[in-house]
C-alpha cells in the first residue's frame, strides 16, 4: 500500500448512522419500551417458576397445579376420537 485516504461523511440520518455503527437506530422511547418488554417477559418467566416450584413442593402435585395454573391442556398427536396413529 503506498497511499490511504480517509473520509468522514457526516450525516443526519439515523439509519445511516446505525447501519454504519455509530449511533442507536432506537429513540428513548424505543429503548424504554424494549426495556419494559423485557422485564414483562423476565417476570413472567419468575412467575410460572415460582408456580412450579410450589407445585414440586406439594404433596398432592396434580392438585396444587391446577391450582396455581389452572386447568392443563391436553394436546394429542392425533385426534381423540381415534386411537391409532395417522398412517404416513
Amino acid at each position: 500500500m503506498v497511499a490511504r485516504d480517509e473520509a468522514v461523511l457526516k450525516t443526519t440520518s439515523i439509519v445511516t448512522e446505525a447501519l454504519l455503527g455509530s449511533e442507536d437506530a432506537l429513540d428513548n422511547f424505543a429503548f424504554r419500551m424494549q426495556e419494559a418488554a423485557a422485564t414483562e417477559r423476565e417476570l413472567q418467566n419468575k412467575k410460572i417458576q415460582a408456580g412450579l416450584d410450589a407445585v414440586a413442593a406439594a404433596k398432592d402435585q396434580s392438585t396444587a397445579y391446577r391450582e396455581v395454573f389452572g386447568q392443563p391442556v391436553v394436546v394429542a398427536p392425533w385426534p381423540r376420537n381415534d386411537d391409532k396413529p395417522p398412517s404416513p
